[in-house]
Formats: C-alpha cells, sequence, structure tokens
C-alpha cells in the first residue's frame, strides 16, 4: 500500500488545487463555495496532493455528513482510490472520537467510485432518483431511520 501523509486541508494553500481539479479536470462549471466545505483533509503521496474530503456535524445530532470526496483528475484510479480511502477512514475515526461510536454517517454521492470505497467500508447504499445515499449506523440506532 502506498504511504500517504494525511494533513487538514487550508483555505490558503488548497483551495485553488481543489476547483482546478474540479474545473478543469473533472469539466464542473464552477468550484466549490468556500462556506460549504466544511472540515477537510487531504491526503498527500511525496509532497503532491492527490484526494480531498470534507464532513460536517448535524448541529445538536451524532450525526456527521461526509461529503466532496475527490481525487486528483490527473492521478492513476488505483492511487486516488487509495487516498479517499485513506481520507474517508481518517474522518470516521474523527467523527467517532468527538461523538461516539454510537455517531451515524450520512452522505449522498453519484460517484460510483467513491460509493465502491464506502461500501466497501461497511456502508449501506440506497438508491435515489438520480444520487445515492449511504450512511452507517450501529446496528440498534437504526430504528428511527428505517421506521423498524
Amino acid at each position: 500500500m502506498t504511504e500517504f501523509e494525511i494533513r487538514t486541508f487550508n483555505v490558503q494553500t488548497d483551495y485553488d488545487t481543489l476547483n482546478s481539479w474540479l474545473v478543469d479536470g473533472y469539466k464542473w462549471k464552477s468550484g466549490i463555495p468556500e462556506e460549504f466545505l466544511g472540515e477537510g483533509l487531504v491526503a498527500s503521496c511525496q509532497g503532491e496532493p492527490i484526494a480531498m474530503g470534507f464532513m460536517a456535524f448535524v448541529n445538536g445530532t451524532k450525526i456527521a455528513l461526509l461529503m466532496h470526496m475527490i481525487g486528483n483528475p490527473e492521478k492513476l484510479s488505483k492511487l486516488k482510490q487509495e487516498g479517499l480511502e485513506r481520507i474517508i477512514d481518517t474522518l470516521c475515526d474523527y467523527i467517532y472520537s468527538r461523538l461516539g461510536e454510537d455517531a451515524g454517517i450520512i452522505g449522498i454521492y453519484e460517484d460510483t467510485s467513491v460509493l465502491r470505497i464506502l461500501e466497501k467500508m461497511g456502508f449501506t447504499i440506497s438508491q435515489g432518483e438520480h444520487f445515492k445515499v449511504f450512511k452507517m449506523f450501529k446496528e440498534h440506532d437504526t430504528d428511527f431511520i428505517e421506521g423498524e
């Protein structure tokens, strides 16, 4: 497995890189506004950013939202996947350390490569009309979500 450095996303040094990946690499019409990023991490390999990911806590709950999991479009798929796996794993560890092991983690994604990583990590994936929803809750905490 590749060795990654995981560090906190820094708006001053990383924001332009993130938006260039989206606009130039993935052909988005615009980047992500700063205020929509939440807390983020960057996975780098030999000093070069490979993947970025963000999360936010849902106020007053034990739920966190994973969002904007993005790999460097100029890097090989396998390296991006490994970087994203490290980002997601580190964010989940952070969420559980802040909210406890019974915290819930949710999100909405269209990107099948990110969804495959999440599914491999034990997240439940549900199909929406134009997107897929994922979640991970401890067995006893799903009553209010699934109506059991």
